[in-house]
């Protein structure tokens, strides 16, 4: 009996699986194609791998300012992200005040409430 529910598990999977890998299957294999090969069948393999479609695509979404600008945001947010909660922390164990367990529990608060439901656009 166990034997007969694992492996329809399995099978359950496999085709969730399958499901799942398909586009992202047929994604690579129509990039690799002429346009031509594309409309004439897109479920086929290519005849000839083409990497033309990549070459024309890093030159028309400007790739290099997509990923410089990327990687400006990372590294200011990564420099915030390093330099102030250490500041913080060094102030809530060093300096006595009367407002330090309410800043804690803000803290505290804060990482309770779900990142989408506070998240805005930039």
């Amino acid at each position: 009996m166990m034997k007969q529910k694992s492996s329809g598990l399995f099978i359950v999977t496999l085709v969730l699986a399958l499901i799942y890998v398909f586009p992202f299957a047929i994604l690579i294999i129509n990039s690799l194609k002429t346009k031509f090969e594309i409309l004439k069948d897109p479920l086929a393999l290519p005849a000839q791998f083409n990497l033309d479609n990549f070459a024309e695509a890093f030159v028309r979404m400007d790739y290099l300012n997509a990923i410089s600008n990327s990687l400006i945001v990372t590294l200011m947010g990564l420099v915030v992200l390093t330099i102030f909660p250490a500041m913080l922390a060094y102030y809530l164990e060093r300096e006595p005040s009367k407002f330090k367990s309410v800043i804690f529990y803000m803290l505290v608060a804060s990482m309770i409430i779900p990142f989408q439901a506070v998240m805005i656009r930039l």
